[in-house]
């Protein structure tokens, strides 16, 4: 077991701008090996002693895949009270190097950063310089002014409904492996002409309310995000590896690198393009995130009144509470109250899960996109609460049991089996192979459990229900948290000869996204292309609607009283209805 204890900063810098170091640093005393303590539960209370050598070996069992010289892997945490009880590497950091993965392996936490960002603004709150319910053009005057007031606090829920910044700069021309930086983001969020809903009427996921939190903070403060988090968070904790970055040349320490399987099962780097700040961008190790874990029961960075602000949950206007607070959800798992937030970026996989009656948490950070952390922390927490009585099932909507991968009994997986498509643009499939209905998204096939008739969670994840239904002439399927209720129309593709498609050629402009398409008709089929773009065939589902599926995104077409053309809206669920005008 390892005691996390302080010592004085060492004089070494950082190559980073404008950093101040300050605050303690860290070192992990070691005593002889390590020890891992086993967690039986009461009712009440968790009570450690020794663990068999069996238990340590069914942790590793969780990660065997990745535990090679040939893989990239994981490093995982797990914590109770004041200790990092266990901590160990799985597979390489950097397959070129032959650098395995260790404890002290410093990885991008991607949205993992929203809770650093969130807290804050929540100690910000705490000094007085600024009000959650304050209106953001009080700090961001150069915000496109909309007819409704959008506060911080519907930047911290999710609630404001700004288009999200980072689908704005990937379809204006940056594509998947261009470079998005924060200034890059921010000129498309300055480009915005409307709202994807009212504010505080949905929540709705949206890495633009995070970015804009970065740059109030910095407007308040005088100190950018990362400075400011250094002084405050980091600093205090002795978090020495945690740091916010802008800057894609920046040299890191120890850093893990992304890696993506190919086709002929090797591995293939899959660089960061990401730079923006607030909504991710911040890197930390295992080590360093034990201590944000302890804060959220012995804080040391601001006090109790301040991490019960970063946890209190957000609500709707109708009253609706949700899941999220601040950078970080509150619901529960196993009849407990869970912390958590995962991450994503290039194939960084990121999950911190904290449970605050226990003083337990759980850390897992992973350079592998096959690696799913949020239900490996979920068979970890398992593990540990194997003795736990049993208690009530959670409300359905927050979450559900664990779910082991299970065939579809009733049948429904292969009449459900199928494309869905949003109003709001989200798109879903859910192929069905070997009696066994899958959710395909981010390149990957995720399984899925029959947990009711027609209804499906994710396997090892089920903080999400798949709902399907009959609705008059639709089949439909509802992905329902207990923030949301997405609801997707089962379709087919539908088709129009090369005479029919001919009117929908011409040139199209967005000037919210900066961006011209020209539509064409080749080969008896309609194409979109755009010098920034590239050239990509459009999927036809009827006269009104097509889908172009290499930004996952639905066109709208629009017509005049005359029955011209005249444009069409573009949505992908992160953007809602952004406007483009048939120029000729």
């Amino acid at each position: 077991m390892e005691k996390l204890k302080k010592v004085p900063l060492p004089a070494s810098t950082t190559p980073l701008r404008r950093v101040v170091l300050r605050g303690v640093a860290t070192r992990l005393a070691r005593r002889s090996g390590i020890t891992l303590l086993l967690l039986t539960l009461s009712v009440t209370r968790l009570v450690a002693q020794a663990l068999p050598p069996s238990t340590a070996q069914q942790i590793d069992s969780v990660f065997r895949a990745w535990n090679t010289p040939g893989s990239p892997g994981c490093a995982i945490g797990i914590v109770r009270n004041d200790s990092l009880i266990y901590a160990k590497g799985y597979g390489m950091a950097n397959l070129e190097t032959g650098t395995p993965i260790t404890p002290e392996t410093v990885f991008c936490l991607a949205s993992v950063s929203k809770q650093f960002t969130g807290y804050s603004i929540v100690l910000l709150a705490r000094q007085g310089k600024l009000r959650l319910d304050d209106d953001i053009h009080t700090y961001l005057p150069w915000m496109p002014a909309f007819k409704q007031k959008i506060t911080i606090r519907h930047l911290l829920n999710h609630t404001s409904g700004l288009r999200d910044g980072g689908n704005a700069v990937l379809l204006g021309g940056v594509g998947f492996e261009g470079l998005i930086t924060q200034q890059l983001a921010l000129d498309y969020i300055k480009n915005a002409t409307g709202l994807n809903f009212p504010p505080g009427t949905k929540h709705v996921y949206s890495n633009t309310n995070y970015i804009l939190l970065a740059e109030i903070i910095k407007q308040v403060s005088g100190q950018s995000v990362n400075d400011f988090a250094r002084a405050n968070i980091f600093g205090p904790l002795g978090m020495t590896h945690a740091r916010y970055v802008e800057q894609p040349g920046l040299i890191i320490r120890d850093r893990a690198v992304s890696y993506a399987k190919t086709s002929q099962g090797g591995y293939e780097n899959t660089f960061n393009s990401v730079y923006t700040v607030g909504d991710g961008g911040s890197y930390a190790s295992v080590r360093d995130l034990a201590r944000w874990v302890t804060n959220f029961y012995h804080p040391k960075a601001g006090d109790q009144q301040d991490m019960a602000q970063l946890v209190e949950l957000g609500q709707l206007l109708t009253g609706q509470k949700l899941t999220y607070a601040k950078g970080i959800y509150s619901n529960t798992y196993r009849g407990l109250t869970q912390y958590t937030h995962g991450g994503s970026v290039a194939s960084y996989r990121t999950n911190i899960a904290v449970l605050p009656a226990l003083n337990m948490g759980i850390i897992i950070l992973a350079n592998d996109a096959t690696l799913d952390p949020a239900a490996k922390s979920n068979e970890l927490i398992d593990l540990f609460l194997k003795n736990r009585p049993a208690a009530r099932p959670a409300p359905a909507a927050v979450t559900a049991p664990s779910a082991a991968p299970v065939a579809s009994t009733s049948g429904a997986g292969r009449l459900v089996r199928g494309s869905y498509l949003g109003d709001d643009g989200a798109q879903m499939s859910f192929p069905y192979l070997n009696r066994q209905l899958f959710l395909a998204f981010g390149g990957q096939q995720l399984p899925l459990s029959e947990v009711a008739p027609n209804t499906f969670t994710i396997v090892g994840n089920p903080g999400f229900r798949f709902v399907f239904a009959a609705e008059g002439k639709d089949s439909v399927v509802h992905m329902l948290s207990s923030d949301t209720d997405r609801r997707l129309v089962k379709y087919t593709a539908g088709s129009l000869s090369a005479g029919q498609l001919q009117p929908y050629a011409g040139i199209y402009h967005s000037p919210e996204l900066d961006l011209f398409y020209t539509l064409r008709v080749h080969s008896g089929r309609l194409v979109a292309s755009s010098l920034r773009s590239g050239s990509f065939p459009l999927k036809v589902l009827n006269a009104r609607t097509m889908l172009l599926e290499h930004y996952g995104a639905k066109l709208s077409f629009l017509r005049d009283s005359r029955n011209q053309l005249t444009g069409f809206t573009l949505s992908n669920g992160g953007l809602v209805a952004v406007p483009f005008r048939k120029l000729n």
